[in-house]
């Protein structure tokens, strides 16, 4: 495996991030970002990029997770306290297995082969796409455990569009940890390379 840099660890972790908020505010809320949403969804479908930036296609698209990121390195008590941080730590231990587990990562390369094959993948909110996401994300992901849990309003969590768009949510955040895992990431990085991890993660902000 080829040295990745600190920036593109940098960049995973904060697609990571970001679709862990994703996921947050549908279950909590009932509210749909669709822009991040659309960017998590496409790099879900993106799994043979030349470079790790064009899993997400731009800097930008990462804004809202790097300012999550920014929060946690500054240690502000409610990004370290949130769900999101919770969800994100938890996405990654899911990565982990599915990354041990062979079987199952077939059937999600396979999966994605027939989506990608099947809808146009330049309107990636088509309602069938995302329910073939969520259907895929079922019989593969939702099968290691412990599953991830959600924690939100019942309604929402209820509601059938809502609940797909979640796990949509928690499929990208799982390429996005995995994908960092990839890249050389570790949690312990989180903890004893802070100062490294900021000077990258402002070098992305500067290129949004």
């Amino acid at each position: 495996m080829s040295v990745h840099s600190t920036k593109e660890q940098v960049t995973a972790f904060t697609g990571l991030l970001q679709s862990a908020s994703v996921a947050h505010r549908i279950s909590m809320f009932g509210i749909v970002d669709n822009f991040d949403l659309i960017t998590g969804i496409k790099s879900v479908l993106c799994t043979s990029p030349e470079r790790t930036i064009d899993v997400y296609g731009n800097y930008r698209n990462l804004l809202h997770g790097q300012k999550i990121l920014d929060a946690i390195l500054q240690k502000n008590s409610k990004a370290l306290k949130s769900n999101v941080l919770k969800y994100s730590l938890t996405m990654y231990i899911t990565a982990k297995k599915l990354i041990n587990n062979p079987v199952i990562s077939k059937q999600v390369t396979s999966g994605l082969d027939r989506i990608k094959l099947s809808y146009n993948c330049d309107d990636v909110l088509e309602p069938l796409l995302i329910e073939s996401l969520n259907k895929l994300y079922l019989n593969t992901i939702s099968k290691i455990k412990p599953r991830i849990i959600i924690s939100g309003e019942a309604k929402y969590l209820k509601d059938e569009q809502l609940s797909h768009k979640v796990r949509c949510a928690l499929f990208s955040g799982i390429r996005s940890a995995i994908l960092w895992y990839q890249c050389g990431g570790r949690l312990w990085h989180l903890i004893l390379c802070k100062s490294r991890i900021n000077n990258a993660l402002q070098q992305c902000i500067k290129a949004s």
